[in-house]
């Protein structure tokens, strides 16, 4: 299609699109309010050049699935923003999304589901990871994120089997809700490069995907700090969670429970106040 918006209204109850076949078109934007199910792909009609869709807005009983036709070095298909009021929405491997907010209406968490598939990031020139707000709702993630701020909800970072490269998150600030950190990282450790843990609970201690290595920090002046009614739980049994070189954690009042494979430098990068 041809348009410069696409707006299914909520009195629309049918599928559009499958799976292997989805709505191909780069609009200005799109707003799906229908409660059936949408396959829609970011694509231009020559698919060897770029394509953006500038806004996704979702209102939405039903589902959304959400593509990229090319994504690499040379062309990319960019879904610039996507919206997410109220729906369920798949947002698909390989798929160039460079912002995503989750904003319930009314702050009902339930209102949003959003599942994000592996290697969600920006492949051409210069490559870029997305960046994320969300105020409530549950969040299924296996991507690398630039910005990720966190005011509430359910956050799991990673799934089980599904093993890819470059499971990073360059800042991570957090105001409320739990945010489960269970990367598989196949490639160098998998890390959160800056931390504002104002709130909330960052829980590193679960079964899954437990044999891979984790590091909190990512140099000088990239640092983790956990503030008084927060809660960072590295209590791993299994492979090990370390403080980077040059980065410091440090405790202004919350609570940080560890495990026996927790590496801490105590004399150079911890400080309790």
């Amino acid at each position: 299609l041809n348009v410069d918006l696409l707006h299914v209204k909520s009195s629309y109850a049918q599928n559009i699109g499958t799976n292997s076949l989805p709505i191909h078109l780069e609009p200005d934007a799109v707003i799906y309010e229908g409660s059936g199910v949408m396959y829609l792909q970011c694509s231009a009609a020559n698919a060897s050049s770029d394509s953006t869709i500038n806004e996704v807005i979702v209102n939405s009983a039903g589902s959304l699935y959400l593509s990229s036709d090319v994504n690499t070095a040379a062309e990319t298909a960019e879904i610039t923003l996507a919206h997410i009021a109220k729906g369920t929405v798949y947002i698909q491997d390989d798929c160039n999304l460079r912002n995503l907010r989750i904003v319930p209406t009314r702050g009902n968490s339930s209102n949003v589901v959003v599942d994000i598939g592996q290697t969600c990031s920006r492949e051409k020139a210069t490559a870029a990871n997305m960046n994320i707000y969300m105020q409530s709702g549950t969040l299924t993630i296996d991507s690398p994120v630039n910005t990720f701020e966190v005011y509430d909800g359910t956050i799991t970072y990673g799934d089980s089997g599904s093993a890819i490269t470059g499971l990073d998150i360059t800042t991570l600030r957090m105001y409320a809700g739990t945010f489960n950190w269970q990367p598989d990282d196949t490639g160098d450790d998998a890390f959160i490069g800056s931390l504002w843990l104002y709130g909330g609970t960052l829980d590193a201690s679960g079964s899954v995907n437990n044999d891979r290595a984790l590091v909190l920090g990512n140099g000088a002046g990239k640092d983790i700090f956990v503030y008084t009614g927060a809660t960072l739980n590295i209590n791993r049994d299994s492979a090990a969670i370390t403080v980077a070189g040059s980065s410091e954690l440090i405790n202004l009042g919350g609570t940080i429970t560890v495990g026996r494979n927790v590496q801490l430098a105590l004399t150079e990068n911890v400080s309790w106040y």
